[in-house]
């Protein structure tokens, strides 16, 4: 190799080098215009404007736009900002190799981030356009471009809406717009909504009163909505139960079962998430006031108020009654109870290839000869002397 070679060679690889240290400045600077919590559409718009020729840089974009939940809520997706962003990223040539006109199969479209991208931004059109005073009545083609989109994103839903259900189910943290419209959970989100504006114009007016009332009402609305998702995530997965879920359905039932035997008790503590999803939250909130304002009353030396324990008793005894009616529903719905010698709960199947009657059965069986092999225990005899 002669001098000339190696030196248009070493020019090529360094050529690539820059152009590599180029992708990657530019990626990490798109990246940083996501992380905010409203992402400047404009300055969106013209990053992809600059690499719209290079395919993979426009891919990486796409991607970054799914990983950092830009375009996620429905307030976004009504701003013609980010409209311009979906036709830009429609016409690079990675969108024109994507859209090219030939129809895939849902698998194929699926692994494709940009199908992906374009299949949520329809579906919050579709849930803003709804928000309108008088919506619009779609065309045939655009009904049938958001019918694409909800086939799409059904196709993906195990490995996308499960988990924010299941969240949302536990934990009460609330999933995506998309996740919302899909799964028939707007309703409750937007009356939540309603009660948070409420609530912050009351805490301008100082009304704690108000604020105390529109915060039991919103506690309830999350309830609501947890088991509603509880019940959308156990009936997608058809009793198909993972470990970690059932595992946190039996500390909420335990929880259950302890607060119908003992009711309310200053040294348990219990979730407020566990609360909130069984309707507890209320009567513990009026129980911590209670108490609140006995102990006021101590710190400024007025004796002559006595410590409410009739009032506490009285909403320990609702607790217990709720507690039990909760742990009841939560055992007919996840767990099967056997006719054993205690009556300890079998938890459903959480392997599809064993069906719940030979787990019934098996647990049976093995009672069965705990009690035998009890019985054959010898009598110790005590000698007498």
């Amino acid at each position: 190799m002669g001098l000339s070679e190696r030196i248009s060679g070493w020019l090529q690889r360094r050529k690539e080098a820059v152009h590599r240290q180029r992708i990657y400045r530019a990626l990490a600077y798109f990246g940083s215009l996501l992380k905010h919590g409203e992402a400047d559409a404009v300055t969106v718009r013209r990053c992809v404007e600059d690499y719209k020729d290079f395919p993979e840089m426009t891919k990486r974009q796409v991607e970054l736009l799914l990983e950092h939940g830009s375009l996620y809520s429905i307030r976004q997706a009504g701003r013609p900002e980010w409209q311009a962003v979906i036709e830009t990223l429609a016409g690079t040539c990675y969108g024109r190799q994507t859209l090219d006109g030939t129809r895939h199969s849902v698998a194929e479209e699926a692994e494709n981030p940009l199908s992906l991208l374009f299949a949520r931004y329809e579906v919050l059109r579709e849930g803003y356009e709804n928000r309108r005073y008088k919506p619009l009545l779609p065309t045939s083609e655009i009904q049938a471009r958001r019918n694409e989109a909800h086939r799409l994103l059904n196709y993906r839903m195990r490995e996308s809406d499960l988990a924010a259900l299941k969240d949302l189910a536990l934990k009460g943290k609330r999933p995506e717009d998309s996740v919302i419209l899909r799964h028939g959970l707007e309703t409750g989100y937007r009356e939540l909504d309603g009660l948070q504006r409420q609530w912050r114009e009351e805490r301008i007016d100082d009304d704690y009163s108000g604020m105390e009332q529109t915060e039991r009402q919103m506690d309830a609305g999350r309830g609501s909505l947890m088991r509603q998702a509880a019940a959308l995530y156990e009936k997608k997965l058809a009793g198909r139960l993972p470990g970690n879920y059932l595992e946190a359905v039996s500390d909420e039932r335990r929880m259950l079962r302890e607060l119908a035997r003992n009711g309310w008790s200053e040294r348990v503590e219990i979730p407020r998430e566990t609360l909130v999803k069984y309707g507890l939250a209320e009567v513990f909130s009026e129980i911590a006031s209670l108490r609140w304002d006995y102990h006021l009353s101590q710190d400024n030396d007025d004796l002559s108020r006595e410590y409410p324990a009739a009032a506490i008793d009285r909403h320990s005894r609702t607790i217990r009654e709720q507690a039990a009616r909760e742990a009841e529903k939560l055992e007919k719905r996840l767990f099967l109870t056997g006719a054993g010698r205690k009556g300890h709960a079998i938890v459903q199947r959480t392997d599809s290839r064993i069906r719940p009657e030979e787990l019934f059965r098996r647990e049976q069986k093995n009672r069965r000869q705990v009690d035998d092999t009890e019985q054959r225990k010898p009598v110790r005899r005590v000698r007498k002397f």
